[in-house]
């Protein structure tokens, strides 16, 4: 009870003195806090009467009263600011609309939106009905908790009381609606500012196009940009930052570098968002090389590197199969004093995989723990993947249970990943396996998992399992083959020596699917035909293959000759042999001449 009456006494001393208003302004920060102070010294269980008893009289000290709430929300105590309302308004104290106003605007700017909109909610109508700035400041908690329909209700009000609402207010609805991925309500607001004749700021425009980004709706994102100035607003580097992310997000890459380009021009400084998302667009373009440059010019316009822009760069070089570059950018993080997160460990550790480094992909995945990062499931598939790479099945495997052991749930990539390690190592009982495991947790197999089970069984000679997976599994489950299952299907048959089954399945892909044929294609079953010593039907095959825009290649001619050498049709052959000559195979006429058999070239 000391800091209680110690409070109280401050306050007592500065009504009964004679001071000025400037003596005033600079001892009451000290008797604020020491207020404050003191009604956190309550506990949580405080009673009304012991709250009043430590506040100002506050008929006669109300600001004062407003500074304490200002001073709890500061310190994140919300309760406190609710539990102060709450005991004046049990003491009698009424209470007009500024004070709710401050209460609920303190709560909506320390992100307490339950807080400031149950005090809202608890405003008496008949002592204190809400004004525009108050309505405003609810809304602008609906904007911190996205609560875009409760948006709509408090327009409405607003409309019933006769109020019109300014452009804050739609500001705020419009933020509400961003936050809570409603880009389409959001729009409907921005366009309903100009049917009430109100002119949308820079604020209305930034928030109304970073909605529209968040949603995926690049052309209006661009539409809005480029009327700005017919409304003599200026974009702003935010505006330029989320045009260029709505344009980069979904793959138009071209735009989002013309609009990084434009800023120059209309000399507006780019900061480090601009670039990182210019960087982004580098990434989805392939262009490893430029996103370096662009890395290296942050500095030149003195713009601080942060994680993101990291992130940006590593990933542009993890696409570009730069995997050294990738992980030189890793370890320079470390020297600048940025903290790599799970982003930057799963965009290092997949460039590892690209560039077949399994070992140092596994390295990094275990030293994410060591950082206080949990490996997410893109960390683990892509280790997973860079085992598979390597031809490292029981290492994948042991990945992906290790996954299942960190409650971690494997997603499509992952099991396709892991049975594309087994399906490297020819162990086809695990592939199969993992893709029936992918049906039992209701993950549905993608035509990528349906291939790798295809070519594992193909490995491991289960020819029949291949081609049951791929004419009745697949079919059933709705997943139409690609050309890459088509071709492990038919280089199953040949491994077999099923020549009949190889050429069903090359009919079937084109005729029955649709799915164009490529060299892999009629090589297996070139291979096949082969195999069977079926020199017509290879005679065949690569006669059509110029007919579908086919460049046969060194495998198909070798397997054509050696079908018609082993039918003892040298004539024929010989054609090829020539054929191939013409086209610049000498692999072949290497092949030929080491068969013993020697052929003249003139005619």
């Amino acid at each position: 009870m000391g800091m209680q009456k110690a409070a109280r006494n401050l306050f007592d001393a500065l009504r009964s003195h004679r001071v000025s208003t400037r003596w005033k302004a600079h001892i009451k920060d000290p008797l604020i806090q020491a207020t404050t102070q003191a009604l956190l010294d309550l506990g949580p269980e405080a009673s009304s009467s012991e709250i009043t008893a430590i506040l100002p009289e506050v008929n006669q000290s109300r600001g004062q009263v407003r500074h304490i709430l200002k001073e709890l929300a500061q310190k994140r105590q919300a309760d406190w600011v609710l539990k102060v309302i709450w005991a004046l308004q049990d003491r009698g104290i009424r209470l007009n609309v500024r004070d709710y106003t401050m209460g609920i605007s303190v709560c909506a700017r320390s992100k307490l939106w339950q807080h400031a909109l149950s005090l809202f909610a608890a405003i008496p109508v008949e002592q204190a009905k809400p004004d525009l700035i108050c309505y405003n400041a609810a809304i602008n908690a609906c904007q911190t908790g996205g609560l875009w329909q409760y948006t709509l209700t408090l327009f409405q009000a607003i409309k019933e009381a006769t109020l019109k609402p300014d452009v804050f207010c739609y500001n705020a609805a419009i933020g509400a609606c961003k936050k809570g991925s409603e880009w389409e309500q959001a729009f409907v607001f921005f366009e309903n500012m100009s049917s009430y004749s109100m002119q949308p700021d820079i604020v209305s425009y930034n928030t109304t196009i970073s909605a529209l980004e968040k949603g995926g709706q690049w052309q209006q994102a661009l539409n809005l940009f480029e009327a700005m100035p017919k409304s003599s607003v200026q974009p702003s580097v935010i505006t330029y930052n989320a045009t260029m992310s709505a344009c980069v997000n979904v793959e138009v890459w071209q735009k989002g570098l013309e609009l990084f380009a434009l800023m120059f021009g209309r000399n507006v400084l780019p900061d480090v968002i601009s670039f990182s998302t210019a960087i982004s667009a580098c990434e989805k373009a392939g262009w490893w090389q430029q996103a370096l440059h662009l890395f290296a010019a942050l500095s030149n316009f003195s713009v601080q590197m942060d994680v993101v822009s990291y992130n940006a760069t590593i990933s542009a070089c993890e696409k570009g199969w730069q995997w050294q570059k990738a992980f030189f950018l890793f370890h320079a993080m470390g020297g600048a004093s940025f903290r790599a997160d799970a982003i930057t460990f799963s965009a290092t550790i997949s460039a590892f995989e690209k560039g077949g480094q399994w070992q140092g992909a596994l390295r990094l995945l275990e030293a994410m723990p060591r950082a206080t990062i949990d490996p997410g499931v893109f960390a683990y598939s892509a280790s997973i993947s860079a085992c598979a790479a390597g031809s490292k099945w029981l290492e994948a495997l042991e990945l992906f249970q290790q996954m299942q052991l960190s409650s971690l749930r494997p997603h499509v990539v992952t099991y396709s990943a892991t049975m594309s390690a087994c399906e490297k190592a020819g162990e086809w009982q695990s592939a199969l396996l993992l893709l029936e495991a992918m049906r039992r947790v209701d993950i549905p197999p993608g035509v990528t998992a349906y291939s790798a089970g295809i070519s594992a069984c193909e490995k491991g000679t289960q020819w029949q399992r291949a081609v049951f997976l791929l004419t009745e599994v697949m079919p059933q489950a709705h997943v139409l083959p690609n050309v890459v299952a088509y071709n492990a299907g038919i280089s199953a048959c040949q491994t077999c020596n099923h020549w009949a089954y190889a050429l069903q399945l090359l009919y079937d892909m084109r005729c029955a699917h649709g799915v164009q044929p490529d060299v892999i294609s009629l090589n297996g079953c070139l291979g096949a035909c082969a195999l069977a010593v079926q020199w017509q039907q290879c005679l065949a095959l690569l006669g059509s293959m110029s007919a579908q825009d086919i460049e046969p290649d060194v495998t198909s001619y070798n397997s054509t000759i050696s079908a018609c050498l082993k039918g003892g049709k040298w004539q024929p052959a010989r054609y090829r042999f020539l054929q191939s000559l013409a086209r610049n195979q000498p692999q072949v006429r290497e092949n030929v001449l080491a068969s013993g058999i020697i052929y003249t070239t003139q005619s």
